[in-house]
């Protein structure tokens, strides 16, 4: 049994990340919130994280702990376990990589200017040249996946790893009104429409 620490629900795009990665496995996980911004909040993340940051994934194993504490390693580990997280073609998984690694490390201009946000009402906000290119990369990205005729509706067919990382910019762009090609937004409509993402955000609208 896994155990996932993750941070508000309403905030947390990297918590999403993990927390999706691991319901599209099946495997069974318990999670727990750490709330931000609390007196207590960076002592107890110390306690399950050794960065000091989550979100966490725990493993007892026998009678030792372990702790996987970045989302991208948190992915892998689960992938180790449910291969079909990442696309079968080998060609695929490599480009599939690059798009969540290029996610894990990039993207900061949009980042900083469109927060992550559940409970935010939508409303477009004015972005400088930089955040436009971000835009303009993320939708290159995903007009190149989807229109390859792949079998399903993620970037490579079934949902997977890359899906749950896209996810999180699929409510940036809903939350700002991020004008976005057709392509784009049915595939930001799949994204947000899916059962388990719908599950985190309700839980994310009733956090106060």
């Amino acid at each position: 049994m896994f155990k996932l620490i993750i941070a508000d629900k309403r905030y947390s795009s990297w918590s999403l990340r993990a927390w999706l990665v691991l319901e599209a496995s099946g495997l069974p996980f318990e999670e727990e919130v750490i709330r931000l911004y609390k007196s207590d909040t960076a002592e107890r993340i110390r306690t399950v994280s050794p960065s000091g940051k989550i979100p966490c994934l725990l493993e007892q194993i026998g009678d030792r702990r372990h702790s996987v504490w970045d989302s991208l390693a948190i992915a892998e580990t689960i992938a180790e376990q449910q291969t079909d997280l990442w696309p079968g073609n080998r060609h695929d998984r490599a480009t599939a990589r690059a798009i969540v690694a290029e996610m894990h490390a990039g993207f900061l201009a949009l980042r900083e200017s469109c927060p992550f946000d559940l409970q935010r009402a939508p409303e477009p906000v004015d972005v400088d040249d930089t955040v436009k290119e971000d835009i303009a990369r993320l939708c290159s990205r995903i007009a190149d996946g989807r229109g390859t005729g792949r079998h399903g509706e993620g970037l490579f067919g079934a949902f997977g790893i890359v899906d749950a990382y896209m996810t999180p910019i699929a409510a940036r762009f809903r939350s700002y009104e991020i004008h976005v090609p057709p392509v784009v937004a049915r595939y930001r409509d799949y994204l947000l429409d899916r059962p388990a993402f719908r599950t985190w955000e309700a839980a994310a609208l009733i956090e106060r």
